[in-house]
């Protein structure tokens, strides 16, 4: 498989999705106990970690994390921009590998294309999700 601008992810969609839809069932349950914590906190985790994983293997390009993750806030408009930021900044956060200095610099390519889209959403107002990556997309091939 090619990893440069296969967006959206799948794995980043579904195993995000996994972790909000996981953290809506806990809430409207009563799971604000310390077990629905920790189911949620294990969610979240795992969301994570796999998102390293699909960038260590090289499934995917730094490049397509944040197109997935705009993606992600539209169609599910309680994983808001915070909250991305967030996750973003969970990325290899406790990981053995990539050094540091690396990490930081994927976690900025990650935030950069993300704030990308944003702004060719803002730029084309009331455009359709795809739409919007698919400017992106335009963009990014424009640049090469």
């Amino acid at each position: 498989d090619p990893h440069l601008h296969c967006i959206p992810s799948l794995h980043v969609l579904t195993i995000c999705y996994n972790y909000h839809k996981t953290r809506e069932i806990v809430g409207k349950h009563g799971g604000s106990g310390r077990r629905g914590r920790s189911v949620a906190a294990q969610a979240y985790h795992w969301a994570v970690r796999i998102t390293e994983a699909v960038l260590m293997v090289k499934q995917h390009s730094v490049l397509d994390i944040g197109p997935s993750l705009f993606l992600l806030s539209r169609l599910f408009p309680d994983c808001d921009e915070p909250e991305i930021r967030r996750f973003v900044a969970r990325l290899f956060a406790d990981a053995p590998a990539p050094p540091r200095p690396t990490a930081d610099r994927v976690r900025a390519e990650i935030l950069r294309s993300y704030e990308e889209v944003l702004q060719i959403e803002r730029n084309r107002g009331g455009r359709q999700p795809s739409e919007v990556l698919l400017g992106y997309l335009r963009e990014k091939l424009r640049l090469r």
